[in-house]
């Protein structure tokens, strides 16, 4: 019975302190006035600027980068060299795809010199146009190996280095135009 009446002891003498604390130590709320100010806060903000339309600037063939002309944030004028690509493998095929025109026009003139009247000459020429074809291929193949600024404006984004191999429809470059 004793641990009864201290246990009712400590019950009532929580409550009383609970009583007492709500009582005297209650937060009080005072009225204020409010007044209205400026406040002089500079913009800070981060982030990319973006134009309002951009150039996708890729590789039409698989090559290695050889040069990185221009950086993010870099100017750059219509025409300018942005990107050039190993050009050695492009070079050999063109001069073997000349050789192959001057190979197959030598074997058109031998044909007609022998036998201007020969059903061959039908076969060679065709055989010329073929290599031609291939000339020109291989041409563009090379002028593919240097990449240009469609348009005057600022390099927003490089995303090539040198030594990286690069593949048509990867973006490298991202140019946003002037104007």
């Amino acid at each position: 019975m004793k641990a009864w009446r201290i246990l009712a002891a400590l019950l009532a003498a929580a409550a009383a302190g609970y009583v007492l604390q709500a009582a005297f130590f209650r937060p009080g709320t005072e009225a204020g006035s409010a007044a209205r100010t400026d406040v002089a806060t500079p913009p800070a903000a981060s982030g990319r600027i973006t134009a309002p339309y951009r150039v996708d600037i890729g590789s039409q063939i698989i090559g290695k980068v050889a040069l990185v002309a221009a950086s993010e944030g870099q100017t750059v004028k219509a025409g300018q060299v942005l990107i050039a690509l190993e050009e050695g493998e492009a070079r050999a095929g063109v001069k073997q795809a000349e050789a192959a025109v001057a190979q197959a026009e030598a074997a058109r003139r031998a044909i007609e010199t022998a036998d201007p009247f020969s059903s061959d000459i039908a076969a060679a020429t065709a055989a010329v146009a073929q290599a031609r074809t291939e000339l020109q291929t291989a041409r563009a193949r090379l002028a593919h190996t240097t990449i240009t600024s469609p348009w005057d404006g600022t390099i927003a984004a490089c995303n090539v280095a040198r030594g990286e191999m690069v593949r048509p429809g990867k973006v490298l470059m991202v140019l946003a135009p002037d104007g």
